[in-house]
């Protein structure tokens, strides 16, 4: 279950560089390249810009509800790393991902827990993502709420006049105009059983995860293999999914994540 998101400002920071044409530096802090010291502090080639390409995990956040597993992330958009990052894989150094399998994968380390040498693998790379051509406009009527796609086959986007809004304190009826993108966000039933093993391995115990972090970053090689540099969370998002449950359904993960921007139209 998807409970809300949270835009950061680096991704901000980012859109306006791309929107001025203006050469794109990543903030010194900021990239989990320089939490996990994979690649660094490497500089963004002019006139190239972070792609948004990535998910990182997490089970991070306080308990709000007694008595409960689940725990809820509450980042500030100037957060730039999820409270407890899970890897998707943790292997052996003699055990390693196939390469067909690898690929998938970014932010990948070397770890000692409990004194053995482990592959880390932090981030995955999505390729699925549904991105409508236009604008949504979202009505708000005591409760009701309609999703409608914004027709602007009309002179009045072009000729606007000043409007007189009586009641702008009235939160029961409210206009949003919204721009969203859902961004693919799957586990089958080998990448989950990957990750319960991997918080076994790190933390001693299999948690619901409860953040998920949707990242920018410029893609990269390490010893012939894809990684990512300056990788920058871009979203937060809050959620509660039992990994261990749709393994004991034999249920594959398959989500949406609605990330974008929204604006009170005055009617």
């Amino acid at each position: 279950m998807i409970i809300n998101s949270q835009r950061t400002m680096y991704g901000i920071n980012l859109q306006m560089d791309m929107l001025l044409g203006k050469p794109h530096k990543s903030l010194v802090n900021t990239t989990l390249n320089e939490k996990f010291q994979i690649l660094p502090l490497k500089d963004i080639p002019e006139g190239t810009y972070p792609k948004l390409n990535y998910i990182v995990v997490g089970i991070g956040g306080n308990d709000i509800i007694d008595d409960s597993a689940y725990k809820f992330s509450k980042h500030r958009s100037i957060d730039a790393a999820l409270f407890k990052h899970v890897p998707f894989v943790i292997r052996t150094l003699d055990n390693d991902l196939l390469p067909e399998d690898r690929i998938k994968y970014r932010l990948r380390r070397l770890e000692i827990i409990n004194g053995i040498e482990y592959v880390v693998y932090y981030a995955k790379a999505f390729t699925g993502y549904t991105c409508r051509d236009g604008l949504f406009e979202i009505s708000s009527r005591s409760d009701v709420h309609t999703l409608e796609f914004l027709n602007t086959n009309s002179s009045e986007f072009l000729n606007p006049i000043p409007r007189l809004v009586e009641d702008y304190l009235d939160i029961d009826n409210r206009t949003y105009t919204a721009k969203t993108v859902k961004v693919e966000f799957s586990l089958d039933q080998d990448e989950l059983k990957d990750m319960n093993d991997a918080m076994l391995i790190k933390y001693g115990e299999v948690y619901p995860l409860t953040e998920i972090g949707i990242c920018s970053g410029i893609e990269d090689t390490v010893d012939e293999y894809p990684e990512v540099n300056n990788c920058v969370i871009n979203y937060f998002v809050e959620v509660n999914i039992d990994t261990t449950m749709y393994l004991l359904t034999n249920d594959n993960i398959l989500r949406s994540i609605e990330i974008g921007s929204l604006e009170l139209t005055i009617k």
